[in-house]
C-alpha cells in the first residue's frame, strides 16, 4: 500500500513539473497584450476598460482626485508608451521582435529555469518571469510587479 502511494505521488509530481515546462518553440508566433496589471490597476486592451482596486479608489477619493481622470491618465500613458499597438513576434531561431517608434527591435531570448520558476532571458535586457497557460502567455517583472498577459494571434 505504501508503495502505491509513493508511485501516485511520483506521478503527480511528474505531471506538475510537466505543466510548468515552457520551451522556446511554445512561444513561436505573434502575441498581442490582452491585460496589463500594475499597482492594483488592470487594463483590458480588448474592451479598453481600466479597473482600479478598491484601495486605490479610496486613496484617490481621500486626496480629492477624480477617479475618472486617473483612469484616462493611465490609458493615455499606455498609449503613449506604445502598448496599444504592441505585438511580440517570437521567431523559431530564438529571436523576439517588436515594433516601437516605427522601428523593429530585435533581441535574442531563451527560457531558463531558476528558483523553481521559468524566466524569459532577454539578451542584454534582463529576465522576466513567464507562465503559459490555456493559450495565454504572461510576463511578470518581479521588481515592479508589472504583469502583462498576452494572447496568441498567429
Amino acid at each position: 500500500m505504501k508503495k502505491s502511494y509513493l508511485t501516485l505521488i511520483a506521478l503527480l509530481m511528474l505531471f506538475a513539473t510537466q505543466a510548468q515546462t515552457i520551451t522556446e518553440a511554445d512561444l513561436v508566433g505573434e502575441w498581442k497584450p490582452l491585460y496589463i496589471q500594475v499597482n492594483g490597476c488592470t487594463y483590458n486592451f480588448k474592451t479598453d476598460d481600466l479597473t482600479l482596486s478598491d484601495d486605490i479608489i479610496a486613496e484617490e477619493k481621500k486626496k480629492g482626485n477624480d477617479v475618472g481622470g486617473i483612469k484616462n491618465e493611465f490609458k493615455n500613458l499606455l498609449k503613449a508608451r506604445g502598448f496599444n499597438d504592441l505585438t511580440f513576434i517570437f521567431k523559431p531561431e530564438k529571436v523576439l521582435e517588436w515594433l516601437k517608434d516605427d522601428k523593429v527591435n530585435v533581441l535574442k531570448y531563451s527560457i531558463i529555469s531558476k528558483k523553481k520558476a521559468l524566466y524569459l532571458k532577454l539578451e542584454g535586457a534582463g529576465e522576466l518571469k513567464v507562465d503559459l497557460k490555456d493559450g495565454f502567455f504572461k510576463l511578470l517583472d518581479e521588481g515592479t510587479g508589472f504583469e502583462v498577459t498576452f494572447e496568441k494571434i498567429q
